[in-house]
């Protein structure tokens, strides 16, 4: 198998936006690799990221989001059950979360059903659910005059 440098254009396409507007999407090997090679501001289906400590304080101190999405992360395995999901820790470890439904039609998911389980099921207070949220339009890759202008009842969590 190749080594990160050698597989490093493969992403190129991915990071076709300027740095400070970069997610890592699901090809990237690893969310290190995805943070030191392409800049990744953003990472989808990082929850593992808390195996390993020093890369928590690494997505803590530079802010970089995880995109969590609760019921895809326990249908697929990467989480062990809805109450026992990372998130927990993530958001101990001050790491910047979004809660997102991955695919909603295989997920079976809305949003809207996804926060109810933040709650319900998860376990998340709502002033962590409201903190998820805001944090949701900071990591939005627009500027806050458009988000601004999105109608008021899709800013309310």
């Amino acid at each position: 198998m190749p080594t990160w440098p050698a597989t490093r254009p493969v992403f190129r396409p991915s990071c076709s936006r300027p740095p400070s507007r970069r997610r890592a999407t699901p090809d990237c090997t690893s969310v290190w690799a995805a943070v030191r090679h392409l800049g990744a501001e953003r990472i989808g289906h990082g929850v593992r990221s808390v195996e390993d400590p020093a890369l928590l304080e690494h997505l803590a101190k530079r802010g970089i989001t995880l995109d969590v999405a609760l019921t895809s992360n326990t249908q697929t395995g990467a989480s062990p059950s809805l109450r026992d999901h990372q998130i927990h820790a993530l958001l101990a470890a001050g790491v910047p979360v979004t809660i997102n439904t991955d695919d909603p039609r295989v997920s079976n998911v809305t949003l809207s059903q996804e926060h109810r389980t933040a709650v319900d099921e998860v376990g998340l207070t709502p002033e962590q659910l409201l903190a998820v949220a805001e944090q949701s339009v900071r990591a939005a890759f627009t500027d806050l005059g458009t988000v601004e202008s999105w109608p008021s009842s899709t800013r309310q969590p």
